[in-house]
C-alpha cells in the first residue's frame, strides 16, 4: 500500500460547480465568492474597482415553493379591507374634526383633510400587506384604482409579439 500525502488525496474545489450547486439548493451567495469564482473563471484577478462593486453584491436565495410573494390576491384582499373600513373610518375623523374646531383647538389650515387621516391610519394599521406603500396618498391612488378594476394588468390582451405589446401599451399619436 503506498502512502499518499492527505492534500494531494482531495479533490481541488470546483468554485463553479460549488456556486452553481448553493444557488440550486437556494442558499445565498456572498460578493466575495462571486469575485472568487469570476477570478478562477477568467484566470486572473479582477481590478480593484470592479472588485469592490461585485463584492457589495450578493445572490439572494430562490424561492421555488409556494405562490410568489407579490401575487395579487393578498393585494386584492387588503384593498376589500379597506374598502368595507374606509368609509367607518372617515366618518369617525369628521366627527372628531367637527368636534375639535368647535373647541377651537384645530385650525383648518394646517390640518389635513379627514380623507388622508383616515386613510392614513388604515396605511399604518394594515403595513403588514401593504409594506410596499409609503404614504396615504399612494394607497387612496391604489384603492381607486381597485375600485374601478383597473389595478391588475389583466385589462390589456396578452400577445406574443413584442412589436404588438409596444402599440398596446403606448399607440401612435392620431393624425388629424
Amino acid at each position: 500500500m503506498s502512502t499518499i500525502p492527505w492534500h494531494s488525496q482531495t479533490l481541488p474545489n470546483d468554485l463553479i460547480l460549488e456556486t452553481q450547486t448553493k444557488i440550486k439548493n437556494g442558499l445565498e451567495i456572498a460578493g466575495t465568492d462571486l469575485v472568487r469564482v469570476v477570478e478562477h473563471a477568467i484566470e486572473r484577478p479582477l481590478p480593484s474597482s470592479v472588485r469592490e462593486i461585485v463584492e457589495i453584491a450578493s445572490v439572494a436565495p430562490t424561492r421555488t415553493r409556494g405562490r410568489p410573494s407579490n401575487f395579487g390576491a393578498r393585494q386584492d384582499f387588503a384593498m376589500s379591507i379597506i374598502d368595507r373600513r374606509y368609509p367607518a373610518l372617515l366618518r369617525y375623523e369628521e366627527r372628531k374634526r367637527e368636534a375639535l374646531q368647535k373647541v377651537g383647538a384645530l385650525s383648518t389650515a394646517d390640518a389635513l383633510p379627514p380623507s388622508a387621516l383616515a386613510y392614513e391610519r388604515l396605511r399604518l394599521h394594515m403595513k403588514k400587506d401593504l409594506n410596499f406603500i409609503a404614504t396615504w396618498e399612494s394607497l387612496r391612488n391604489l384603492h381607486s384604482k381597485w375600485k374601478n378594476g383597473h389595478l391588475h394588468q389583466a385589462d390589456y390582451p396578452e400577445t406574443d409579439d413584442l412589436s404588438d405589446q409596444i402599440d398596446l401599451y403606448f399607440p401612435a399619436p392620431k393624425r388629424s
